[in-house]
């Protein structure tokens, strides 16, 4: 710990010296541990198995100077995201970094993106509901922009006008010195405006063009927030004559959020939401999805409905139930795909400062699988 406490003092040290703002920097530690007996009932097997976890979380946040704001004279920023640590059997801690962001900021109103932009054009997809991405059978409307390939990489600069946003960008298939050099000096092009003038309006427009193919992506959304309804629509076209068409609209309930589904899964937010796509591959397939979550009907019970269905055809339904009696937890999430029926069943404890016992039952196809119970008892700090 002294040597972590050594390396943090150094860290913070350095970054107070190497921003061209002052900095406000904050560290914290998280981690756990814990222990899990299982038995699958398919074939009576148990066992034991251990999992921990650690994570440091480093903040540099500027102070409010004019600096930081960008004006007067330009000023650069850059973000580090750290991706590991360890401690060796040597003692020696290590803490691997990378550069997640940087920019330039040249005035108030316009900012230089040193990492490229990373665009593309879809607008249709978010279009199609206030909680985007349900995923219980995908039934989101595919991406159809002639998107920048991943190896992509450029320069972008922001305009920021107050009412009006502008984002333009460049960027090259590979570059001259790697194993794929870009030898044809393929280029694409990104610009995009959203405009917030009105109020309560949001209007975004994004086009992107390659150079080599002579191919390129148009995308439109709209929105409008009445209050407690908010409403999107969104619609992509190319220059392959695909197109995209998604419409949102919600009931906001609360300030509430839910995450379900698998950890990749979106947070839902507290209220009543509906969607609907189509696109060109299949012009009379509609997608539609919903979801209702509400953490006040029931005061104990967080209760979250997710429902799609790709082409009119194949259902997809979600529901998960969270308990809250203090100290004691259960819950209960059912998945009905065309795939399978899942069930997980459990309750958690935490009736001991910092540890948290866990009993629960999981079958991923209640036709097919009996299922796995598992204890787990997890400190954490």
């Amino acid at each position: 710990m002294k040597k972590l406490t050594l390396v943090l003092a150094a860290l913070l040290l350095v970054s107070a010296g190497a921003f061209a703002v002052d900095v406000v920097p904050t560290a914290a530690i998280e981690g756990n541990a814990s222990v899990t007996f299982g038995i699958d009932l398919n074939d009576t097997s148990t066992g034991l198995a251990n999992a921990n976890e650690a994570k440091l979380t480093i903040t540099l946040v500027p102070e409010d100077t004019t600096e930081s704001k960008g004006e007067g004279a330009p000023t650069g920023f850059i973000t580090l995201k750290f991706d590991a640590m360890g401690n060796s059997d040597d003692g020696n801690f290590t803490l691997r970094a990378s550069v997640d962001a940087a920019k330039l900021n040249l005035t108030d109103m316009i900012s230089l993106n040193i990492l490229g932009l990373d665009k593309t054009v879809n607008k249709a997809s978010t279009g199609m509901g206030i909680n985007p991405g349900l995923k219980i059978e995908s039934a989101v409307v595919a991406d159809v922009s002639e998107a920048v390939a991943e190896e992509h990489k450029g320069l972008g600069i922001g305009f920021d006008f107050g009412a009006a946003t502008l984002d333009l960008g460049v960027s090259s298939a590979y570059d001259w010195i790697a194993a794929d050099k870009n030898t044809d000096n393929d280029y694409s092009f990104y610009a995009g405006v959203a405009l917030t003038a009105v109020e309560n309006l949001t209007a975004e427009v994004a086009f992107n063009f390659e150079l080599e193919n002579n191919t390129w992506g148009l995308g439109i959304k709209a929105g409008y927030d009445l209050g407690i309804v908010p409403i999107l629509v969104g619609f992509d076209f190319n220059s392959s004559n695909a197109w995209q068409l998604g419409a949102g609209l919600a009931l906001k309930l609360g300030d509430g959020e839910k995450e379900a589904f698998g950890a990749d899964d979106p947070k839902f937010k507290e209220g009543l939401t509906v969607g609907f796509g189509m696109d060109s591959a299949d012009p009379m397939g509609i997608d539609l999805t919903a979801s209702f979550f509400d953490g006040a009907l029931i005061p104990v019970v967080d209760l979250l409905v997710v429902f799609e269905m790709a082409n009119l055809e194949n259902l997809g339904l979600g529901v998960r139930a969270d308990f809250d009696l203090g100290d004691i937890d259960p819950y209960a999430e059912f998945k009905h795909t065309a795939a399978a029926n899942a069930l997980e069943v459990g309750v958690s404890m935490a009736v001991i400062d910092l540890t948290t016992f866990t009993l629960k039952y999981v079958s991923t196809d209640l036709g097919d699988d009996s299922g796995v119970i598992t204890f787990e008892t997890k400190v954490s700090f």
